[in-house]
């Protein structure tokens, strides 16, 4: 005898329009798993949102924000930025990342731009002025009509 599952789900239009399907359990366990991260960030995560928090780079950022199943560091919705800091684990799992950030980019019009710890705990100013550079350059896109508003 064969067990039926069946699964809750949702459907939503993408940025693009296709049909986005989204497994509401595995969304309330991520959204678990991130208040847990908000609760515990690593050292290089805190001083990095110590910089972003409050818009003080004049756009608001989410920390530990889920999208499409996945836990981004740092997000700014509105213009489609994710900031992401890596730890040393990262770099056995580039190919998982690139992969992540393809997807993010084909679902939602997502650009992810990553840092290292080291960089974010030892050049905090320099990682700011990139990211800067990035909410600029989404700024000049949603001005444009290029970007709109993911959330």
């Amino acid at each position: 005898m064969a067990i039926l599952h069946l699964e809750m789900v949702k459907e939503r239009p993408n940025k693009g329009g296709a049909i986005v399907t989204l497994n509401l359990e595995h969304r309330k366990i991520c959204i678990e798993r991130a208040k847990k991260m908000r609760r515990v960030p690593t050292e290089a995560e805190a001083e990095l949102w110590e910089r972003l928090k409050e818009k003080q780079l004049k756009i608001r950022f989410i920390r530990q924000h889920v999208i499409f199943g996945r836990i981004a560091d740092f997000c700014a919705p509105s213009i489609g930025l994710i900031v992401e800091v890596d730890g040393g684990y990262h770099d056995t799992q580039k190919d998982s990342d690139i992969k992540r950030d393809k997807q993010l980019k084909r679902l939602g019009g997502y650009h992810t731009i990553r840092f290292t710890n080291e960089q974010v705990l030892k050049e905090i100013d320099l990682v700011i002025i990139k990211i800067l550079a990035e909410v600029i350059k989404g700024l000049k896109l949603a001005k444009d009509g290029q970007k709109k508003d993911i959330l």
